[in-house]
């Protein structure tokens, strides 16, 4: 009874060591917003693909940064960039090279997310 297009993301995890030796020992990747974009009356938005290595199979940050991506977020950069060229805005996951511990996307992020709103004038 399951239904494959209900789920918005699908994480493929690579044996443990595989991404080393065959890929140029990357830890995760994944597609830029929904790949397959067969719909379901649960959901309308699309499906994310999320390739991940058997070395960080416990790395919630790391997955953090993939789902992100699936939502269609490009890296956090800050001005002028860095050693890194485009993962220097390391208060954000979709910034970090890991290692700073979990934490809430930036307000850029956030905005592209909808989930901020417009600010109320008073007076």
């Amino acid at each position: 009874g399951i239904v494959p297009t209900d789920y918005h993301h699908k994480i493929l995890y690579l044996p443990y060591g595989y991404t080393n030796l065959r890929c140029n020992g990357f830890a995760g990747t994944a597609s830029v917003g929904p790949w397959l974009r067969q719909l379901s009356p649960v959901n309308r938005y699309g499906t994310g693909l999320i390739w991940m290595s058997g070395n960080v199979v416990n790395n919630i940050e790391l997955l953090f940064h993939e789902v992100g991506h699936t939502l269609g977020m490009a890296h956090a950069d800050i001005p002028g960039g860095c050693d890194l060229v485009d993962q220097c805005d390391h208060t954000c996951p979709m910034g970090a090279t890991g290692g700073q511990g979990i934490r809430c996307m930036n307000a850029p992020h956030l905005w592209q997310l909808g989930w901020s709103q417009p600010m109320l004038r008073l007076g």
